[in-house]
């Protein structure tokens, strides 16, 4: 009877030891990552009462790629380990499988967690003026938190990002410590820096910035005139700049720092005159300012335009466009580059304008020129146009007697440029006019020879 009985026990005997002794561990429950310093995560979690004596820690920093990190043997007194030389602020994945040696169990991930942000390093502080400093730091942190204080008053920043932050509603004469501490990516965080760095903000008292001096112009190029000035030592942090064009009413054009001493109004219209105004300013004073010239500085004039009519033999009509010049601009053409047609006029003086004796079928260039009341010219448009070609030959002009003696006279003119070939010379001794000699039209004289003393003879030249 016991041996049928135990026989049917040891069956059930071994398959409840294989169950015992092969059964997979259990994996840890309540697994948990939190960070304790800038290098160093804590883990824990909680024993379920399986058969593991270890525990396999594995770590990831994309929480995809995970790598062995530690293997922890089993404690019932402490369910946790340090994970350290890691990165500040730096986001860590860690997951845990429980293991007997032989089987592990299935793998239990805790929440991603960032190591804290150091404390923030070189903290400096620069006093700006009487209520501002500029405080700038070093740092690993996602953001920071600034703390200006003196005596029992202090004042905070909020979490801004970046490594500087400007205090601007500081009081005057003051002297501020300030403090910056970072957060990390889970918006934990660092100690405050230490020790405190100290600068104190600028006197309640501003001295009155000084006028710029000896205010110039130093150049007008078209629509721009430059203006130089020198310092006047004042503790100005900028000019500002004004213009006007009656003298009276000046309109700010812009500010530049102090360092600079001179600005080119640009954008300013043509054959105007302008007043320039500087003004010294400290950000709380500005000065009433000096004005550059007591006279006005003119603007170029504006280029004028020009075109021509219809052209003769020897004419060619000119015909000048102001433009927006003003009635005090003055005009003259210039000829191929070489003289001018006449005196600097207005248009009212110039008149009806015509190039005249000209060289029949020859290429002319007309060039014309404003200036207007400050000196400045301008150069206009440019007109090229040939006069057209004769098929007669044209007289001569400007015919005079030079030279007289006993028995000759010589004789000048100016050619026409017709179609002559030569000049004929006839002398009327008061029987009417006899030819008396012929030159080619290259020449611009004859010699008359063989005259009578105290006889009256009139010479003509015929082409």
């Amino acid at each position: 009877m016991m041996k049928g009985k135990l026989t049917i026990l040891l069956p059930i005997l071994f398959v409840l030891l294989s169950s015992f002794v092969f059964a997979a561990p259990i994996a840890p429950t309540n697994f948990q990552a939190r960070a304790v310093s800038i290098n160093t995560i804590n883990l824990t979690w909680n024993y379920n009462f399986g058969s593991e004596d270890r525990y396999y820690i594995y770590q990831s920093t994309d929480g995809t790629n995970f790598a062995y990190k530690t293997t922890v043997l089993f404690s019932a007194f402490a369910m946790s380990t340090l994970i350290g030389s890691l990165s500040p602020n730096t986001r860590y994945w860690y997951s845990i499988r429980s293991s007997d040696g032989f089987q592990n169990s299935t793998a239990v991930f805790a929440f991603p967690v960032y190591t804290l942000a150091s404390t923030p390093t070189s903290v400096a502080a620069a006093t700006l003026n009487k209520t501002s400093v500029f405080v700038s730091w070093n740092g690993d942190g996602n953001d920071y938190y600034v703390t200006a204080t003196t005596g029992l008053t202090s004042k905070a920043s909020g979490f801004v990002t970046g490594k500087n932050y400007t205090f601007t509603d500081l009081s005057c004469s003051s002297t501020y410590g300030f403090r910056v501490l970072g957060r990390n990516g889970d918006g934990r965080n660092s100690s405050f820096s230490f020790p405190e760095f100290s600068a104190t903000t600028s006197s309640c008292f501003t001295p009155p910035p000084a006028d710029a001096v000896s205010p110039r112009v130093t150049g007008v190029v078209d629509k721009s005139i430059a203006v130089s000035w020198d310092d006047g030592g004042g503790g100005e942090i900028q000019y500002k700049l004004e213009q006007s064009t009656n003298g009276t009413d000046f309109v700010q054009i812009a500010t530049v720092p102090a360092t600079t001493l001179q600005f080119a109004f640009s954008s300013l219209v043509p054959n105007t005159p302008y007043w320039f105004k500087i003004k010294a300013t400290n950000g709380e004073t500005t000065t009433d300012g000096v004005i550059a010239i007591v006279a006005p500085t003119h603007t170029r004039a504006e280029p004028p335009g020009l075109t021509q009519g219809t052209a003769t033999e020897t004419e060619i009509p000119l015909f000048i466009d102001p433009g927006n010049n003003t009635d005090y601009t003055l005009y003259n053409i210039r000829v191929n580059n070489g003289g001018f047609l006449g005196s600097w006029q207005n248009l009212s003086s110039w008149g009806n304008i015509v190039a005249r004796n000209l060289i029949p079928n020859t290429v002319y260039v007309f060039d014309v020129y404003a200036v207007n009341e400050g000196g400045y010219i301008a150069q206009g448009s440019t007109v090229v146009e040939s006069t057209l070609p004769t098929t007669t030959p044209l007289a001569p002009y400007n015919l005079a007697v030079s030279d007289v003696v006993n028995d000759s006279v010589t004789l000048q003119w100016s050619p026409s440029f017709g179609t002559e070939t030569n000049f004929l010379i006839e002398q009327d001794s008061g029987a009417g006019f006899v030819q008396v000699g012929s030159v080619p039209s290259t020449s611009t004289s004859y010699q008359a020879t063989g005259l009578l003393q105290h006889i009256q003879i009139q010479n003509r030249q015929l082409h």
